[in-house]
């Protein structure tokens, strides 16, 4: 065989090795990129659970990952948040003692025990089981009684309606390892107007269900909550917007002073319940919270949010600003007034409002001058 074609051999083989070699380095660099974006993603969900349970979940899965490190140290944190008792509880199982009155007749009515399980599982991490023969590492017990209240109204063509139109429970839920217990005492009472109407329940399960909703009753599984395994689930069920009004109110009698900071974290949230939530929460906790260091801290990140491309980012931020009134953020709300989305400058009017007490609408030049004229005196008043 000649020279020539010996050697453009050698080429064509050399180029097969190099294509070869070009199309398995990108497939496993392809591939690794998606199993660090998948990776990725675990961590997210397992970082917005902030459970004992979604970190081990996440290590089983990737147990040399680099968040790995993190992922164990967390685990451990929120271990020590529990109390004793509760340190290992992985299951539970939810018991019901009840006893209603219907019309003055006993009745089986059934109890909605979905607040107990959202509790638990979302904002724990616990596994609520329902097999009643199945060991659980704690019981839920319930137990409550109560009359529910109705009658016969109006004649509509030749049949009345009956409606339930009020009644009462009391009953107490506690947490229950072995032989240890924390309990807690509820209460609530509805009234509807004795009249067939839209709102009347038509069944006991509809009356006691609403009766229970507006008791204190999940604002006392919150504070269970938090005495059993700690702040972290109350600060979760805030920023979830699911019971986040009960958990504000527990917190707000616990007056946890740890809850100010991420409260205040809370107040840059998307959702108006949990801003709302949070800053109720807040106040309860401390009505000074304003003056604290956490609340300094935080001051240069919501200002930095009002240039964020996220509507919804730049509206919360404009209204943590606001609650926090701090003379720091007068012309950077100022410059909010010029936002084009037309839901910001109306919020950034209030917000400013409520840190000077002035009231120029969404005006910006009038504001500009008014700060340029005041801004020493106003800053050194504060």
């Amino acid at each position: 065989m000649k020279k020539w074609k010996i050697a453009l051999l050698i080429l064509l083989i050399f180029g097969i090795g190099i294509s070869v070699y070009v199309y398995n380095s990108m497939k496993y660099n392809s591939q690794m990129k998606e199993s660090q974006m998948k990776e990725k993603i675990a961590w997210d969900k397992a970082q917005k659970k902030n459970t004992i349970s979604a970190y081990e979940e996440f290590l089983e899965k990737y147990p040399k990952s680099k968040f790995a490190h993190e992922s164990r140290s967390r685990i451990e944190s929120l271990k020590k948040e529990r109390h004793p008792w509760f340190r290992d509880v992985k299951k539970a199982k939810i018991i019901i003692e009840k006893k209603f009155h219907v019309n003055g007749k006993f009745k089986h009515v059934s109890i909605n025990t979905l607040p107990i399980i959202w509790w638990l599982e979302e904002f724990v991490g616990i596994n609520v089981i329902n097999n009643k023969d199945e060991n659980s590492d704690m019981i839920v017990r319930v137990k409550v009684s109560g009359q529910i209240r109705g009658a016969w109204y109006g004649s509509f063509g030749n049949k009345e309606q009956f409606a339930y139109t009020g009644g009462a429970i009391n009953g107490t839920i506690s947490f229950e390892v072995g032989s240890n217990k924390i309990e807690e005492g509820f209460r609530g009472e509805k009234e509807l107007e004795s009249v067939i109407r839209k709102g009347s329940w038509k069944d006991p399960e509809d009356a006691l269900s609403s009766i229970m909703e507006s008791s204190s009753f999940n604002e006392k599984i919150a504070i269970l909550v938090y005495k059993a395994f700690g702040l972290t689930p109350l600060i979760s069920a805030v920023k979830s917007g699911r019971y986040s009004g009960d958990a504000a109110e527990a917190l707000g009698k616990l007056k946890d002073p740890r809850a100010v900071e991420p409260l205040i974290e809370a107040l840059k949230d998307e959702n108006p319940d949990v801003r709302a939530s949070a800053e109720k929460a807040l106040e309860k906790i401390n009505p000074k919270w304003r003056e604290t260091e956490e609340a300094k801290k935080w001051v240069p990140v919501f200002i930095s949010d009002l240039k964020s491309k996220s509507l919804g980012t730049r509206e919360a931020a404009v209204y943590a600003l606001g609650k926090l009134k701090d003379p720091r953020a007068v012309e950077p709300l100022i410059e909010a007034l010029k936002d084009k989305e037309p839901e910001v400058p109306p919020n950034a009017d209030y917000a400013l409002r409520e840190i000077t007490g002035q009231d120029f609408g969404i005006d910006p030049e009038k504001w500009q001058k008014w700060w340029g004229e005041n801004k020493g005196r106003f800053i050194k008043g504060k």
